[in-house]
């Protein structure tokens, strides 16, 4: 009996160590957030610019002016897009009109964009594309420039 509850401890313990190991690793070996470079590098390396925003355009006169999450059958249109937010190793989440993600803080409402997400859940990052045509005056940090009407943001950081 003593040696039951004994293995059991011991087991329990390690258990304990090993996932205090594991949480130790990953904070401090996790991924860590891109720059606005990064991911303008990235985008050089997967697809262009010029085709990327071809799309999004795309999927404006697609589907209307109602936000939409976006999926593997919406997005066979755009092959450059989906490359992208693969690159990043993130997925393209859908077209926002007027929204603006929890953990930002901004003064006005967003024009409407194509929004893709990557990171770590712990700390993720957005690309916003906003349709051709779209007054871009208004955005300001904590979004970045990334190209044309490419944006990073960062919210695990946000400005404001």
């Amino acid at each position: 009996m003593k040696t039951s509850a004994f293995s059991s401890w011991a087991l329990f313990a390690l258990l304990i160590c090993a996932v205090l190991i594991w949480l130790c690793w990953w904070c401090v070996f996790g991924s860590s957030p891109l720059s606005t470079t990064e991911v303008r590098k990235i985008l050089e390396q997967s697809t262009n610019q010029t085709e990327i925003q071809a799309e999004v355009d795309n999927l404006f006169s697609r589907f209307g002016g109602r936000s939409k999450s976006l999926y593997g059958s919406d997005l066979t249109t755009s092959p450059e897009l989906a490359r992208f937010a693969k690159a990043l190793n993130g997925e393209v989440l859908g077209i926002w009109w007027h929204d603006i993600p929890k953990g930002v803080k901004v003064d006005d409402n967003l024009p409407s964009h194509v929004r893709i997400r990557f990171g770590e859940h712990r700390h993720c990052q957005f690309i916003f594309i906003f349709p051709t045509g779209t007054d871009l005056s208004a955005i300001k940090p904590p979004f970045e420039q990334v190209a044309g009407n490419v944006y990073l943001v960062d919210t695990w950081n946000p400005i404001n």
